[in-house]
C-alpha cells in the first residue's frame, strides 16, 4: 500500500515468494466464511515487501479469480378459471430463492490489514413477491 519507488502514483508491488501458492490452502472455505480467523482468500505469506526504490517481482496483475457465484430466480404461476369469462392468475416469484450469498473480490491492497480477505457481500437476501391478476 506504500509507494517507496517514487514512480507513478500507484502502490508498491510486492515480491512473490517462490514455492508459495498465491491462493490460501482453504481459500474456498474462507470465501464461504470470510470472517474466519484462520486467514483470508490469499496466502499472505506468499508476499513480501520489495526493497526501497525497486519494484517487486510480482506482476502488475494477478491471474486469480474471486469466488464463484450461484443464483436461482424462481417463478411459479397458477391460472384458474372462476367463471367462463372471469379468470384469475396467482404468481409467486423469488429472487435469490435459496438465499445464497455471493461475495465480492478479495482486498488486493498489499500492506492493508484486510489484504487477501473478502469483506463484503455482493448480492442481497432473498426477495419474494406474491401477485394476483384478475382477468375478465
Amino acid at each position: 500500500s506504500s509507494n517507496n519507488t517514487n514512480a507513478y502514483s500507484s502502490g508498491q508491488r510486492p515480491n512473490l515468494v517462490s514455492g508459495q501458492a498465491i491462493l490460501a490452502a482453504n481459500a474456498l472455505q474462507n470465501a464461504l466464511s470470510p470472517n474466519a480467523s484462520d486467514g483470508g482468500y490469499f496466502n499472505s505469506v506468499a508476499f513480501t515487501n520489495a526493497a526501497a526504490s525497486t519494484f517487486g517481482t510480482l506482476t502488475r496483475t494477478l491471474d486469480v479469480r474471486g469466488p464463484g457465484q450461484k443464483n436461482w430466480d424462481i417463478g411459479v404461476t397458477k391460472d384458474t378459471t372462476i367463471f367462463e369469462s372471469f379468470k384469475a392468475q396467482f404468481r409467486v416469484e423469488a429472487i435469490n430463492a435459496f438465499n445464497t450469498p455471493v461475495f465480492r473480490a478479495p482486498n488486493t491492497t498489499f500492506g492493508s490489514s484486510s489484504f487477501g480477505k473478502i469483506t463484503a457481500q455482493a448480492n442481497f437476501a432473498r426477495v419474494v413477491q406474491l401477485s394476483l391478476r384478475l382477468m375478465w
